[in-house]
This record gives C-alpha cells, sequence and structure tokens, in this order.
C-alpha cells in the first residue's frame, strides 16, 4: 500500500548555542567584554568557535524547499 502524503523537501533550522572567541586589548575584563559587545577586537576564526548546546525542538523551524 503506498502512502497517500506526498513526501516533500523541508530545511530545518536546528537552534543551537555557541561560544565565540574573540581578542582584544583592554584595561580590564568588563572593558574587553563591552568593546567586543560594540563590534571591536577580532574573532578567532580557526578554533574560535564551540559548540555549547542543542535547544529544545520546540525552538526549531522548518521551511518547504522548491
Amino acid at each position: 500500500m503506498s502512502d497517500p502524503t506526498p513526501k516533500k523537501m523541508f530545511a530545518v533550522y536546528v537552534r543551537e548555542v555557541h561560544v565565540q572567541k574573540h581578542l582584544i586589548e583592554a584595561s580590564s575584563e568588563q572593558e574587553a567584554i563591552m568593546d567586543v559587545c560594540n563590534g571591536m577586537g577580532e574573532m578567532v576564526e580557526d578554533g574560535g568557535l564551540e559548540y555549547v548546546d542543542t535547544l529544545d525542538t520546540d525552538t526549531w523551524t522548518a521551511e518547504a524547499v522548491k
């Protein structure tokens, strides 16, 4: 017996938490955080992004792909 519902292709957007490492010169940790928050500093390209967690599926979204 064939499946009565035709299959379609979907893109699923999985929400994840990552940590990005940035390098910046500052006089304190708080100043470094504020400066990076304001777009200063440089993100470390190699090894600067670390996976932390995948959020619950109720935060994910999907859309049909043509």
